[in-house]
């Protein structure tokens, strides 16, 4: 991942890398604004340990662009959480190459995603506990953000994370 003179954050051509916070959180609320380039694929990550891949064995938050979306599994349309739960809305992404706006609240065992101030997921981590043998990250109480980069361009930018109590 690079950085462009205005702070925007890119990838330049995907692979599969991590840009994880050095501070892990507990509870938290997180705002970014996310632009995908067409059959873009990336995640967000949430208290996530070093030792872990978010995407296999951690907490990913799921956002492709919508022309694949379509054809993947619920837990790996935008939103969702990647191998755990698929959003119960769907995500109303803008068209190829414009800013979305992501907001992300955690507290407690309380997930909260939105995506252009739609709910797309409200759910109770703890309802998943039976998951943790294959995403081990699940139930953490603290851990770090990360942004992914894996396929296609992706930018983000905006990014700020307010912890909550």
């Amino acid at each position: 991942m690079d950085t462009s003179d205005d702070g925007t954050i890119f990838t330049r051509r995907g692979g599969g890398g991590w840009y994880m916070t050095k501070k892990e959180y507990a509870n938290f609320d997180l705002h970014l604004e996310i632009k995908l380039s067409a059959n873009a694929d990336t995640g967000i990550a949430f208290r996530n340990s070093t030792d872990t891949d978010p995407s296999f064995d951690g907490n990913q938050i799921q956002f492709v662009d919508a022309a694949i979306s379509e054809k993947w599994p619920g837990d790996s349309q935008t939103g969702g959480i990647i191998g755990v739960v698929g959003p119960q809305k769907r995500a109303v992404l803008k068209p190829t190459g414009e800013w979305n706006a992501v907001d992300i609240v955690v507290k407690g065992d309380r997930l909260n995603v939105k995506v252009n101030g739609t709910a797309v997921l409200d759910c109770d981590l703890a309802n998943f506990k039976q998951m943790t043998k294959q995403h081990p990250d699940l139930l953490r109480k603290t851990g770090h953000i990360g942004l992914q980069s894996w396929d296609g361009l992706v930018e983000f930018r905006n990014v700020k994370i307010k912890e909550l109590p």
